[in-house]
């Protein structure tokens, strides 16, 4: 919310009570995607393009660490 940054980022409008670092309405816009599963697309693009891909798979994020990754691939 400081001014030299704000010019810096050549921001042309500051919303009312300045930048927020959560948004109700950005959140509850993305919420209803966060669950869908887009793994058929990777299979159609990899199968149907010429792109090269480059994977980036979180070796140590406990959530969603490298096992399931590897298997997801291999279905592919």
């Amino acid at each position: 919310n400081e001014p030299e940054v704000i010019e810096a980022l050549h921001v042309k409008k500051v919303p009312e009570g300045g930048f927020k670092l959560f948004s109700s309405a950005v959140y509850n816009d993305f919420a209803i995607d966060s669950v869908q599963s887009y793994s058929n697309l990777y299979s159609q693009l990899l199968t149907s393009t010429s792109i090269q891909v480059y994977l980036v798979i979180g070796d140590f994020d406990i959530m969603d660490g490298p096992t399931g990754q590897y298997a997801w691939l291999e279905t592919l």
